[in-house]
């Protein structure tokens, strides 16, 4: 062989009649459907994501099923990342570089997360029914809303009444609407 065909570096053989460059590295390029309640997609990971989801670098899975001939152990590995729940950030904005989009793994921060997800659950229902229109305090039950709920909600600049936005304001005047 006269050399590698990714780098055309030299290369060298192994003990089992393999050719193996010295340069040119295992990656991983994996190829996922994923999906949440809007639908389905096709994805690639790459390196650094593909060896977050799978726990073990390419290199390492190569060497298990090739040269160590472990299958039941890389089918193991393989079996442990399906129908698992992952938070992906995905790059959706179309770019021409050869057609791909790039996946990037990103860690959870659950309290963040849960944070956000009250406070729409929060904000919905204040939108909804908020008693507060009708007394013109900024309190319930004697507490501050905002030190109830540990967040400010939505403040009229017209009438200073949480709840509702300017445009909505109860108090607005009608002269040239």
């Amino acid at each position: 062989m006269d050399g590698c065909l990714q780098c055309n570096k030299k290369v060298t053989e192994n003990v089992d009649g393999k050719w193996w460059c010295d340069k040119c590295d295992y990656r991983y390029v994996i190829q996922l459907q994923i999906q949440d309640h809007t639908g389905t997609t096709w994805v690639i990971a790459f390196e650094e994501s593909g060896e977050s989801l799978i726990g073990v670098s390419a290199k390492d899975l190569y060497c298990l099923k090739y040269e160590d001939q472990n299958v039941e152990k890389f089918k193991e590995i393989m079996h442990q990342v399906l129908f698992k729940k992952y938070t992906f950030k995905l790059k959706v904005k179309e770019e021409n570089f050869n057609s791909k989009s790039t996946v990037v793994n990103v860690d959870v921060n659950f309290a963040s997360e849960s944070k956000y997800l009250w406070d729409l659950i929060y904000k919905s229902k204040a939108n909804d029914f908020c008693p507060l229109q009708s007394e013109g305090r900024n309190y319930t039950n004697g507490t501050p809303l905002e030190a109830s709920v540990g967040r400010t909600l939505d403040l009229c600049y017209k009438c200073h009444r949480i709840g509702h936005w300017a445009t909505d304001c109860p108090r607005r005047s009608y002269k040239g609407v």
